[in-house]
């Protein structure tokens, strides 16, 4: 349901977070003993767990219990008010939230598949064990 460029800057994001996280690791394991490295590499998804719980439903499971108001106060909240969330919205209520107007569960499932193949790619590129 994001924009193109939203899916493109999330991408660039995640590879991000990991590079800085190998470097944490680096940077810091040496130093440290490996009780505190793990303590110190689990703030940041104890950090991000407590940031989702004030993250609002999307606007999509919102459509699907029928509560519209709801939806665009929300997508207005993650998206900002311009005049193309108004359209976006008016998109989802027409589709009535059904998985054939903005949700290919096919398409996601995809990218899912494609996100875990790279990340085992890449955690087993830097395995030692080759």
């Amino acid at each position: 349901m994001a924009d193109f460029h939203l899916d493109v800057t999330a991408g660039a994001l995640m590879q991000l977070m990991m590079n800085v996280g190998s470097m944490f690791s680096y940077s810091l394991g040496p130093y440290v003993s490996y009780t505190t490295l793990g303590v110190l590499s689990a703030i940041f998804p104890v950090l991000y767990a407590v940031l989702m719980l004030v993250m609002p439903e999307t606007p999509y499971f919102l459509l699907m219990q029928g509560r519209r108001d709801e939806a665009e106060t929300t997508l207005m909240r993650l998206r900002g008010q311009d005049n193309r969330q108004d359209i976006q919205v008016r998109r989802l209520v027409d589709s009535g939230g059904s998985s054939e107007g903005s949700f290919h569960l096919g398409y996601q499932a995809a990218r899912l598949q494609w996100c875990l193949n790279y990340l085992t790619y890449k955690v087993s590129e830097k395995s030692p064990a080759r």
